[in-house]
């Protein structure tokens, strides 16, 4: 798990991070999966070409909302900008929206306590087939319950 500077300005690099661990993973992993936490689209895209063939997967999270572009990276690599939430689709990332609207339309901090939402619960994620690490299919995973 590696977070963007975007998301946490005073995070390591997390190319130099994944870079780091490349001695860790020699041998002893059936499959590797990262999972890129973070706001930029673009950042998510570069470790997953900076380690295409190294790793089974890199899965993009953060932002709560499902992309549609799952896909095979050139060397074996299996890439999505973000899996989507798994929570309360009723509302403002899994909340109540409420206190978040009101925070902003008055713009002061959010006070009072987050609610989670109403709603199906939805589950985000994706499906990867893969041998010996590298991968041949990544699916799209995408269900509510009533």
């Amino acid at each position: 798990n590696i977070v963007s500077r975007s998301a946490l300005a005073l995070a390591d690099d997390p190319i130099g991070t994944l870079e780091a661990c490349d001695d860790l993973w020699q041998g002893g992993c059936a499959a590797i999966i990262v999972d890129m936490h973070g706001e930029s689209v673009t950042e998510k895209q570069m470790v997953g070409f900076a380690f295409d063939g190294q790793v089974t997967a890199v899965l993009g999270t953060h932002t709560h909302v499902a992309t549609l572009d799952t896909r095979i990276l050139p060397k074996g690599t299996a890439y999505v900008s973000d899996v989507g939430m798994t929570g309360p689709s009723g509302g403002l990332q899994g909340y109540d929206p409420q206190v978040l609207v009101d925070s902003r339309r008055l713009r002061l901090p959010a006070e009072g306590k987050l609610m989670l939402a109403t709603g199906a619960l939805e589950l985000g994620a994706v499906l990867i087939s893969h041998d010996a690490g590298r991968a041949s299919s990544i699916d799209r995973v995408l269900s509510f319950t009533d």
